[in-house]
């Protein structure tokens, strides 16, 4: 009796995990079936924007649902700026068996009428890449590719007009972004993408219903990193934040979700890093990195090896501020004056120029030029005073030689 109550457990056993075996087997079969329709039906949508084609022939992709479609028509067009001209919206033509038959694009201008603003972008790509490639880690290339596109571009901000006819306007791609200088989410997600991809750094893009940011690989982790909200409105020339820079999936901001990417940013290593605090550019010589940290206006000098961070100087509270780097010395300015900074203690620091028309609220150097922005920090700021450090001599607002 107890050896024959002994067998019928065993088969119900046997039983039960031939029943799992097999469903596991037709799960996997499923997932598998899906990925090589998805595959086709990328393949034939990357096709159909490449030609410029009217229509994306979708038959015999069963399983490609809406939303899948949807993702991917947004990955082309976020991660490839050669699609700069393809339009968000699409139809779909479903098929007699009720799946997606084929789907029609449309499109806002054609690349071959759009070869000046190509040239314009490409100038600007390699400008941005060529200044990148000078650090020594992908860490830093992808902080200067950051704040290069939040420093010298604006967000655009009709695309919140309450007229349809100002919103349609707003420019949505990475190509007319570098003509106009200002775009939305996308603008910014597709500019980072090239610059990366040209840079040898492994990324991809991350979306939800309103919004795209990036993800990028360093040092075989993958992170979030998010410019458009690191580039905050209203725009001041030469601010730049980095709350959502090269933050995992948690560290992310709970407004990003729910969102859909095919990489998971698990490491936190950089989740609290000093930067995230900074308003101003980062300033990276060598393995250290300088920055001025929001509300205390501290100059903080912070060793990515040592992982060490130590304040060099405190600036008045009242000022907004910004940093730039030039042959060993740094620079920075108060409401009224920029200063020169000795890199080693005791930090001595020497006033070269003075302006007391408006308050310098600002500050960036690219190469031998040191710009600022004057007016009100809480008012859309543009560049108004710019120095060429070089031949020590203000071309605006007014031209005069600088002290020192």
């Amino acid at each position: 009796m107890k050896k024959n109550f002994l067998t019928i457990i065993l088969l119900l056993i046997i039983s039960g995990f031939s029943k799992s075996a097999l469903s596991f087997d037709d799960s996997f079969t499923k997932n598998r079936i899906y990925c090589m329709n998805y595959t086709v039906a990328y393949k034939r949508v990357e096709n159909a924007m490449k030609s410029e084609a009217k229509t994306a022939d979708l038959r015999g992709t069963g399983l490609i649902n809406t939303c899948a479609l949807r993702r991917i028509q947004r990955k082309l067009r976020y991660t490839n700026h050669d699609f700069f001209n393809v339009a968000a919206e699409y139809k779909i033509n479903y098929g007699s068996d009720g799946n997606i038959g084929e789907i029609r694009l449309y499109y806002h201008e054609k690349r071959s009428e759009s070869q000046d603003k190509l040239n314009i972008y490409e100038k600007e790509i390699k400008k941005i890449c060529a200044n990148a490639s000078n650090y020594d880690s992908d860490l830093k290339k992808a902080i200067a590719v950051h704040d290069y596109i939040c420093i010298h571009y604006e967000f655009d901000r009709r695309y919140y007009d309450k007229e349809y006819e100002v919103r349609k306007i707003a420019v949505c791609d990475s190509v007319n972004m570098a003509v106009q200088k200002k775009g939305v989410c996308e603008g910014y997600a597709e500019m980072f993408c090239d610059c990366m991809t040209r840079l040898g750094i492994e990324n991809t893009v991350a979306f939800n219903s309103d919004h795209v940011w990036n993800v990028i690989k360093i040092c075989g982790q993958w992170y979030n990193i998010d410019l458009t909200w690191d580039d905050k409105t209203p725009d001041c020339y030469a601010r730049v934040f980095h709350e959502h820079m090269i933050k995992s999936d948690k560290g992310l901001s709970k407004k990003h979700k729910p969102w859909y990417c095919d990489v998971r940013c698990r490491d936190k290593t950089y989740d609290f890093a000093p930067w995230k605090d900074a308003y101003s550019p980062l300033v990276i010589n060598g393995n250290d990195i300088y920055m001025i940290i929001w509300h205390t206006n501290n100059v903080m000098r912070y060793n990515i090896n040592s992982d060490r961070i130590k304040n060099i100087y405190s600036a008045d509270r009242d000022c907004h501020c910004g940093l730039g780097l030039y042959k060993g010395k740094l620079y920075f300015n108060t409401k009224d004056k920029i200063y020169s900074m000795e890199l080693k203690k005791p930090y001595k620091k020497s006033k070269i120029f003075s302006y007391t028309k408006e308050d310098i609220i600002s500050l960036t150097i690219d190469g031998s030029s040191l710009s600022c922005a004057t007016g009100s920090y809480n008012l859309r700021a543009e560049k108004q005073i710019e120095i060429d450090l070089k031949k020590k001599r203000a071309a605006s607002p007014d031209s005069r030689p600088i002290y020192g």
